[in-house]
């Protein structure tokens, strides 16, 4: 195949202008996508995050206007405090704090005041249902706050 005769030295530079001006403005293109694309992300983030809180809100609301044997942990402690319940009735503890919990029986750090009474960690969310099959009264805390979260539950 023989060169076009028409086709000059000069031609070939401004060619390779048009080129790096078209790879460059698409690159201006492709960063400005990702940004608006992660810009995106972060405010669907934040609002779901937003709703989350709203939700939680209005749960822990409805449980304590309506007492049942739900015991919710927060980051100031447990909701109520203080139960009282009947025999073979089942309390559960749910998690409504950022911060993981672990329900333990007292006397710390032995936590075997009641067998049994004795969680895994409790992530956000997280629920951990016990029956209390014997009368009496139970203390328990946190075992990841020993001092700070304490609770009774009193079985008749």
């Amino acid at each position: 195949m023989k060169p076009d005769k028409n086709f000059t030295e000069n031609d070939k530079k401004i060619d390779l202008k048009n080129i790096r001006t078209v790879k460059t403005s698409t690159a201006i293109y492709i960063v400005a996508i990702f940004i608006a694309l992660g810009t995106l992300m972060v405010a669907i983030i934040w609002m779901t995050h937003s709703i989350t809180n709203d939700n939680n809100i209005r749960n822990i609301n409805r449980v304590i206007s309506h007492p049942s044997s739900q015991i919710i942990i927060t980051k100031n402690g447990f909701i109520p405090s203080t139960i009282t319940i009947g025999l073979g009735q089942a309390i559960s503890f749910q998690n409504y704090d950022k911060s993981d919990h672990k329900i333990a029986s007292d006397p710390y750090p032995q936590d075997n005041g009641l067998k049994g009474l004795n969680s895994t960690i409790l992530k956000n969310g997280d629920i951990f249902n016990f029956v209390f099959d014997k009368k009496g009264t139970f203390t328990y805390h946190d075992e990841l706050n020993p001092f700070k979260f304490h609770g009774v539950v009193i079985v008749k």
